[in-house]
């Protein structure tokens, strides 16, 4: 869901692509109902995407890589230590961050589930696009937060 909601917010400008791949992912499944009714809300097609998993070669040719758990940053930098410096969790975007600093998988969830997580990510992006543009990776004209967490 965060690929496709950054990907629409990231605007057609971007020189940049977002890619979405999954740690413990198989390849080829579609998203669930509920993410797909989820961002339908929004007006987001999320009928097209199918999962992917992460792969070294993304990792390495990666600009940023941005995890929605602690778990999945610790096992990408177990993969490639060398990252680190280009891992950075999604809810560190936040303008206000919680006292979680994960925003757990909805999978298996029901729909509400799937719309607060929507949400959770939704509050991050400005800060996101923010950081983008302030490395240099976007020049978005966001009204964006602070903040970023490894």
């Amino acid at each position: 869901m965060a690929a496709a909601m950054l990907e629409v917010r990231r605007g057609k400008r971007s020189a940049w692509c977002v890619t979405s791949a999954g740690t413990m992912a198989l390849a080829g499944l579609p998203a669930s109902e509920e993410a797909i009714v989820a961002l339908a809300e929004i007006g987001i097609d999320l009928t097209g995407h199918r999962s992917r998993p992460l792969l070294a070669e993304t990792m390495t040719s990666a600009a940023l890589i941005v995890p929605m758990t602690r778990s999945h940053r610790d096992t990408l930098l177990r993969l490639q230590p060398q990252a680190r410096d280009k891992v950075f969790l999604l809810r560190g975007f936040e303008p206000q961050p919680g006292a979680s600093q994960d925003l757990e998988d909805p999978i298996g969830g029901s729909l509400a589930t799937y719309r607060n997580c929507r949400d959770a990510i939704q509050a991050c992006l400005p800060g996101l696009l923010r950081f983008l543009r302030d490395i240099g990776l976007e020049d978005a004209e966001e009204d964006a937060g602070e903040g970023r967490d490894r």
